[in-house]
């Protein structure tokens, strides 16, 4: 994958609106391409992201033969790909995309678009979940929302983006300081009783798991394994007196291959677990314990998904550190706790209920 992102070619997954690939590379499809640049040129001279959504709809342009959603249109307006970058891990490749937008217009667009996708937050009220935050029933994001009592009294909770789509969401708005409130003390209590050396210990593990699983040396090892049987039957049929100078030669080639795939399959191993050791895991979590809540969340937690049971709470298992690919395959439990708490659901006088959530966290 390394060699087919450096030739340029393209490297899988679904294509950017706005492109095709064609004999493994990306190229610009045109038609498409004058819609992106006519979104990040609206989007940068100030029309507002709903506005250009609705004049695209009611034009009957389509991205990918549905109308443009609002999730669609910020997920457009913040991807570098269109400004030709791509990124991977640490590493940045500019000979893949082609941009369609230049880097100025983009770097303003996406300034506007992260201030404004998630709605204006009230001027010295801070939301600790601020882009971290998912609903686990449709995925999209979760934002912020406000209501007035009759009283004059102001309320501030967390809320589904997709209740207010055609579908709507099941999810059920959550007061802020009650969910904030819920996740920091569950983190801390975690923190707190945890086992932290045990923790670290199966952080390493899974590490591990996840380097021998890796493709890279999944294909080394099968060619390894593969040449190994090749040896076998050559030399069973030396054995049965079936030797020749190609035999020899064949020989000779698949012994040098099997001995560089050795090295290979070691250099692979140690290079996963190099990227992180038990020193650097337990530097992080004990740093987290001396936070503030404001911080513990900045510094520890990487994603929140909420239900209206239960919520999942993603740590970080070093700082800066974010595992890629299939979350479920990267990540397990290490604490799990249930909290019984008063809900009003938003009523505004309506009477309180109670609500029990149960609270995991991974890592």
């Amino acid at each position: 994958m390394r060699e087919t992102r450096s030739k340029g070619n393209f490297p899988g997954g679904t294509v950017m609106y706005g492109y095709r690939v064609v004999d493994k590379k990306v190229v610009i499809h045109e038609d498409e391409a004058q819609i992106v640049r006519r979104i990040f040129t609206d989007y940068a001279n100030g029309k507002p992201g709903n506005v250009i959504i609705d004049e695209l709809n009611e034009q009957g342009v389509l991205y990918r033969g549905k109308p443009f959603a609002k999730t669609t249109f910020y997920r457009m307006v913040v991807s570098e790909k269109y400004a030709g970058i791509f990124r991977h891990g640490d590493e940045i490749y500019t000979n893949i995309y082609p941009a369609i937008v230049p880097m100025e217009i983009f770097e303003i667009v996406r300034e506007k678009a992260e201030k404004n996708k998630y709605g204006k937050h009230k001027a010295g009220v801070c939301y600790l979940f601020k882009n971290k935050l998912t609903c686990g029933y449709c995925g999209r994001p979760v934002g912020s929302g406000s209501g007035t009592s009759k009283s004059g009294k102001v309320m501030r909770y967390y809320r589904c983006n997709g209740r207010g789509t055609k579908h709507g969401c099941q999810l059920l708005p959550v007061r802020k300081e009650l969910l904030e409130e819920l996740v920091v003390n569950a983190v801390q209590e975690a923190l707190q009783k945890t086992d932290l050396e045990a923790l670290a210990d199966g952080i390493l593990e899974q590490g591990k798991k996840i380097a021998e699983d890796s493709s890279v040396l999944n294909l080394l090892t099968t060619e390894y394994e593969e040449t190994t049987r090749a040896i076998d039957n050559l030399l069973r049929a030396v054995e049965q007196g079936i030797f020749t100078q190609s035999t020899k030669d064949r020989l000779e080639q698949l012994e040098a291959r099997k001995t560089e795939l050795e090295t290979k399959i070691a250099c692979e191993k140690a290079r996963a677990l190099q990227m992180i050791t038990k020193e650097q895991i337990l530097e992080h979590l004990h740093a987290a314990l001396k936070r503030s809540p404001k911080q513990l969340i900045s510094y520890f937690v990487r994603k929140v998904v909420l239900f209206n049971d239960h919520i999942d709470v993603y740590c970080k298992s070093i700082e800066n550190h974010d595992p890629d690919g299939n979350d479920s395959h990267r990540e397990f439990s290490f604490y799990e706790v249930k909290m019984t708490v008063e809900v009003d659901r938003h009523t505004f006088g309506g009477e309180k209920e109670k609500q029990t959530y149960a609270i995991a966290l991974w890592i």
